[in-house]
């Protein structure tokens, strides 16, 4: 009779020792003894017996239909290395057999017999229980690192776990090479004007590279497990979706985490589909308005007489009395910008606004200072609960079970309210520098929206304006603007050299005279 010889180890740990090598030894000796020749040994090294792995059963049936015929012996060094699963031991054992391939251990004492049966029955139901216990004993352990704020799983991007001599898990570092990217995609995300689509093609534009020089594959799968992960604020989450402080460095402060969960949470499944509309030619399409239907204006390419191709914006509301009417829109954006110039803040205003700021912004750090011992009194009072229901605990008044579930909920408000200790503690603001550069972009707003991406465009667009404008044919007018751009001239309007501001919010009145909605039809 011929037989193959299967030797394999589960574990990277044992590769380099005699493992297959003394495998390989006992199994020509029992093919020896049986008067057997070995006509192939089959090394598989690395290879999980796990119940789950369908690639390593698959692998051995393709084998086995492959070399049908060629030989009449399968030799395991032991049955766990065939099968740790009675029911997948059974089943791939009946699958050799019609193809003509009795199985054989090395090491125990297997055959068709009824006691060799009964004694491969039982050492199969053994190989499944050590199995089912090892990987209990693994759970149990990875689920004390997690409580100990250690990640036994593949650390997330932007982090990486270093291999240190005799230590078996170590704390997951920061990966300075695409860390900033994790940062920059909670940025992009945070502000509402992206998808997860949108955010993944900006990021793999970049090409992204880890500390081994790997490029990151962004997708919107990615984007979505990033936003979600509470892994980069220094969050540990076990099986039981129970929250743990973890040892490794947060890469994103909780106030931008929590703002990310509030874009998902208001968007939607029946949200607009930006392709339908969002065109680089036509910035304003949806944005500008007719005033005669209040609907938006949409747009579109034609063909002249000649073969040139013109841009066009145009209402589509069949019952509006400005239906299909062509505007060019060159004399739209042009129009725009200049709408734009005209609401620009006065110096005078600007001026007047960044004094009073600065006053707010100082009395507003002085509150921060009152937040913080109110967030330091909070930990303490959580910190006294906890010893409290440790004591009663001890002295039986509370069962065990509700000491846990009490000590777990205080645990999470603890990691909770400590995490924002300390961004409370750690935020600063260079409030002068960035008065400056909010300064220049109020000064030459209509400047940057026209050199803009559309992208940019839109988001400068609703920024200064959320419910859009409305277009006079021509001209535009608006009656109401940003609350951003209102607390501008509110703030400015409380010094008190300031004069009544001109040109700008809450002056509504005065825009209003400079681009008037016609009196009738016949204005037009």
């Amino acid at each position: 009779m011929k037989a193959v010889i299967d030797i394999r180890i589960s574990d990277e740990k044992q590769k380099g020792n005699t493992s297959l090598k003394t495998q390989e030894q006992i199994g020509r000796a029992y093919c020896e003894r049986e008067d057997w020749d070995v006509v192939d040994i089959r090394e598989q090294e690395a290879v999980s017996a796990s119940q789950t792995n369908v690639q390593r059963v698959a692998d051995l049936l393709e084998y086995c239909k492959e070399n049908k015929g060629k030989f009449d012996v399968y030799v395991v060094f032991k049955l766990d290395r065939f099968a740790r699963s009675m029911e997948q031991h059974h089943w791939l054992r009946s699958e050799l057999l019609k193809m003509g391939i009795v199985l054989r251990s090395a090491t125990e004492t297997i055959n068709e017999s009824p006691s060799g049966k009964l004694v491969e029955g039982v050492l199969a139901a053994v190989a499944e229980y050590d199995n089912s216990v090892r990987r209990e004993r693994v759970k149990i352990a990875m689920q004390r690192r997690v409580e100990e704020g250690l990640w036994p799983f593949p650390s997330p991007l932007g982090y990486y776990r270093e291999s240190i001599p005799n230590v078996k898990l170590t704390v997951s570092q920061i990966d300075k090479e695409c860390s900033w990217a994790v940062v920059e995609v909670f940025n992009l995300y945070s502000t509402g004007a992206f998808t997860y689509r949108d955010v993944a093609q900006r990021m793999a534009s970049k090409k992204v590279a880890d500390r081994k020089g790997r490029i990151i594959k962004f997708s919107e799968q990615l984007v979505q497990k990033m936003l979600v992960n509470p892994f980069y604020i220094k969050i540990v989450v076990d099986s039981g979706d129970k929250w743990h402080k973890g040892q490794h460095e947060a890469l994103i402060p909780m106030s931008l985490f929590e703002k990310c969960k509030q874009v998902m949470k208001v968007r939607s499944n029946n949200a607009s589909k930006k392709h339908l509309f969002n065109h680089p030619d036509f910035p304003l399409r949806r944005f500008v308005s007719c005033f005669k239907c209040n609907r938006p204006l949409t747009s579109c390419w034609s063909r002249g007489q000649y073969g040139k191709r013109h841009a066009y914006y145009y209402c589509k509301t069949k019952t509006c009395e400005k239906y299909s009417k062509m505007i060019k829109r060159d004399d739209i954006h042009t129009g725009f910008y200049e709408y734009l110039s005209s609401i620009k803040p006065t110096d005078l205003l600007v001026t007047a606004f960044n004094k009073v700021f600065v006053k707010r912004y100082e009395q507003r750090e002085r509150e921060v200072r009152g937040t913080y011992l109110r967030i330091m009194d909070e930990v303490q009072e959580f910190e006294k609960e906890r010893r409290w229901v440790i004591e009663k605990g001890k002295k039986g008044i509370l069962s065990d079970d509700l000491v846990k579930e009490e000590l777990d909920n205080l645990e999470r408000k603890l990691t909770l309210t400590k995490n924002t200790l300390t961004e409370t503690h750690e935020e600063h603001l260079d409030i002068k520098a960035l008065l400056a550069e909010a300064e220049a972009f109020l000064r030459t707003f209509e400047k940057v929206w026209y050199a803009s991406s559309l992208e940019a465009k839109q988001k400068y667009q609703r920024l200064i304006f959320p419910q859009g404008v409305v277009y006079n044919y021509p001209g535009f007018s608006n009656v109401e603007m940003s609350l951003y751009f209102k607390v501008i001239g509110q703030l400015a309007a409380t010094e008190p050299t300031m004069v009544t501001p001109a040109g700008f919010e809450p002056a509504i009145s005065w825009m209003k005279t400079r681009y008037p909605r016609p009196l009738d039809d016949g204005a037009l």
